[in-house]
């Protein structure tokens, strides 16, 4: 679940947060797709896909992931996992 400020925010349609759903259901294998631009150099633009690899979580707030590792089908910049050159960690936005 997402941690919405103001607490309002909650109520209000994804269309008010450029599609951004309030809840979204990750699994370690499930295949994702972009919908943000974050390094166009890199392979990282709007509707590149991937597969989920691993969900970090941190003590503070087991409920929200610190950042989700994917493994990009195109993607050309250093690898967060040196053993899959593929692999890039996102964060929650």
């Amino acid at each position: 679940s997402a941690r919405n400020v103001p607490q309002t925010a909650k109520g209000l349609s994804p269309d008010a947060f450029g599609g951004l759903e309030n809840v979204i259901y990750l699994a370690v294998g499930a295949r994702v797709c972009l919908t943000n631009n974050i390094w166009k150099a890199a392979g990282l633009n709007n509707g590149a896909g991937g597969t989920v690899v691993d969900i970090v979580f941190g003590a503070q707030d087991p409920a929200l992931p610190l950042f989700v590792v994917l493994e990009m089908d195109v993607y050309n910049g250093p690898p967060f996992l040196p053993d899959r050159p593929r692999t890039v960690a996102v964060a929650p936005l």
